[in-house]
């Protein structure tokens, strides 16, 4: 039997979020959608750029005490992840509709000479 010849890669490609794809638009709809379900009181609407870095605890405590969320911090973050499911895969839906698109229009562009 042959060993395989394993090399190291030329190149390691990584994602953090926001350098090729930007989803953090989705983290923070699906916890304006957790707060709007839950919400016992008003409060002025946070913004996006306060938040930016939290971690779900420290996110949780302050909007459970704006807003007088009652589930615990769990329960809030399990309900904003299936939201949050919901919609990267909508994401992700539109992203390869539009690669197919493009690519559709390319193959015409070079099969048709335009």
């Amino acid at each position: 039997m042959t060993q395989p010849n394993w090399s190291l890669p030329a190149a390691v490609l990584f994602d953090m979020d926001g350098t090729l794809l930007d989803s953090e638009h989705l983290h923070w709809d699906s916890a304006m959608e957790v707060i709007a379900e839950f919400r016992r009181k008003e409060a002025p609407a946070p913004r996006i750029q306060d938040w930016i870095g939290w971690n779900e605890t420290e996110f949780w405590n302050t909007m459970r005490k704006d807003f007088g969320l009652e589930p615990n911090n769990d329960e809030l973050t399990e309900y904003r992840s299936r939201i949050f499911e919901r919609m990267s895969s909508y994401a992700t839906y539109r992203i390869a509709e539009t690669i197919r698109v493009l690519l559709f229009m390319t193959l015409s562009i070079i099969a048709f000479n335009f």
